[in-house]
């Protein structure tokens, strides 16, 4: 059994009396956000800078680009579109967050946030104080590390979106985008060939650098294929092999 280390105490925790049910210790997504490798002392100390639970109605904005940052984000439930407009002011989206991701991780360097996150449905995230987390850090290395993880990520993602859009073409650039979704709900504990769209068509040919109509079509190319079953918001993924090659 894993012995939590001992904080230093030059900089002793003050740790608040948990009183809400909505915490670290029973949220049954711990294991996807910065806390999942914490115990004990740890994961206390980690639970009393949080913000749990916060509730993002359709359509709300978490943050807006240009907002002064002060908090980064763990999505508890719910998803997310990340945009920026354009220098012709045309909205661009830059990604979608599903429960697990972090997000707003963007903002650290200019102490603005440089993008906008929009729910796309009923969302609860968990907020972060971006200033506490760094000093919780200094005394918890792990959260340095889970920290330098998620930047990593995020840094990988740009980077295979930026392949994506420049060398596949638009009915591969669609599979893609459902096996990356299909890959990040199963390492959530979730189905891997059946999950719900949240985002609308258009902002799927937004993202993929396609028409609205264009993505209906390539849909419907992909059922007919079967390759995949839509089902309104809901898709099947009915040859994982099959489109895995296809995307390819």
């Amino acid at each position: 059994m894993r012995t939590a280390p001992v904080i230093s105490q030059k900089k002793p925790l003050v740790l608040p009396t948990i009183h809400s049910q909505k915490n670290c210790h029973n949220c049954s997504k711990v294991n996807a956000c910065f806390a999942h490798s914490l115990v004990g002392q740890e994961l206390d100390a980690f639970n009393s800078i949080i913000k749990h639970s916060i509730k993002l109605n359709r359509s709300e904005y978490l943050y807006q680009a240009g907002d002064k940052f002060n908090s980064i984000y763990v999505i508890r439930s719910g998803s997310l579109k990340t945009l920026i407009d354009d220098e012709e002011g045309r909205e661009q989206i830059l990604g979608f967050s599903i429960q697990g991701d972090v997000v707003a991780l963007d903002g650290a360097a200019s102490n603005v946030y440089p993008t906008t996150a929009q729910a796309l449905e009923t969302t609860y995230v968990c907020e972060i104080p971006f200033a506490r987390y760094i000093e919780l850090a200094a005394e918890i290395p792990e959260l340095y590390k889970q920290l330098l993880t998620q930047m990593s990520h995020q840094i990988r993602h740009e980077e295979e979106h930026t392949l994506l859009i420049g060398t596949k073409s638009a009915e591969q650039r669609l599979a893609t985008l459902l096996l990356n979704l299909s890959k990040r709900y199963a390492a959530r504990g979730f189905s891997k060939n059946k999950f719900n769209l949240n985002m609308s068509r258009r902002d799927i040919g937004n993202y993929l650098s396609a028409a609205m109509e264009t993505v209906s079509r390539l849909f419907s190319r992909l059922q007919a294929k079967g390759l995949i079953k839509v089902h309104g918001k809901l898709i099947e993924i009915k040859d994982h092999d099959g489109l895995e090659k296809y995307a390819a």
